[in-house]
């Protein structure tokens, strides 16, 4: 084996390594934001949290969510700007 095909493979090593630890700092910061948005979430009343829910992962309108639940278009933006 020639010393460049080493030198070539240690390159790569380092590389894939300093890849890895730049993901997992990447993660521990996803990681702490996806806790505090659960726990900011846990202190929300059970209507605005299925607002949000509606809002941001069924991407319903604030007028849909409103005729869904009860509320008026208003209410529900008061909600969500909150």
């Amino acid at each position: 084996m020639s010393q460049e095909s080493i030198d070539e493979g240690d390159v790569m090593n380092r590389e894939e390594t300093l890849y890895s630890e730049e993901n997992i700092v990447e993660d521990l910061q996803h990681v702490y934001e996806l806790e505090h948005i659960t726990a900011s979430l846990g202190k929300l009343d059970d209507i605005t949290k299925h607002i949000i829910h509606l809002k941001c992962i069924e991407q319903y309108s604030s007028d849909h969510i409103g005729l869904l639940l009860g509320l008026s278009d208003d209410v529900v933006r008061q909600k969500l700007s909150r």
